[in-house]
């Protein structure tokens, strides 16, 4: 196969964190970021043990996804149709970093719905 499975682990889960967006229900807040988002906000106090433990939460349903898609993708007779299963499923987070589902919102009235694109380049701006 064209990666074992502990190699695919790790770059679905890995590229899961960094562009699928998911939902973050912080009390009053409730936003729609990648998880590597959400690790930016991990600091001190209550409101980051909330974060980290959306965190793992996700990070373990990504694993999950992963190890069951390996385990389907395995019993795959064809040599040629389980890598090319691979390499969609590898590129399925990459995809959703395009759907424009990422939300921001401001009390100033700048917030908005962007693709994981935008908001890095949102984010990028900010800081400089």
């Amino acid at each position: 196969m064209l990666l074992n499975r502990r190699h695919f682990l790790i770059c679905f889960v890995s590229a899961c964190i960094a562009f699928v967006p998911v939902i973050y229900f912080g009390g009053l807040i409730v936003c729609i970021e990648p998880v590597s988002a959400l690790m930016l906000h991990i600091g001190s106090g209550l409101l980051s043990i909330w974060i980290a433990i959306h965190v793992l939460i996700y990070t373990a349903a990504f694993l999950g996804i992963g190890s069951a898609s390996y385990a389907i993708i395995r019993r795959i007779p064809s040599k040629l149709a389980r890598e090319f299963s691979v390499v969609a499923l590898l590129t399925l987070p990459i995809w959703s970093s395009f759907a424009r589902v990422i939300t921001y919102s401001s009390l100033q009235g700048r917030g908005g719905t962007y693709n994981f694109w935008e908001a890095v380049d949102r984010y990028v701006e900010k800081r400089h």
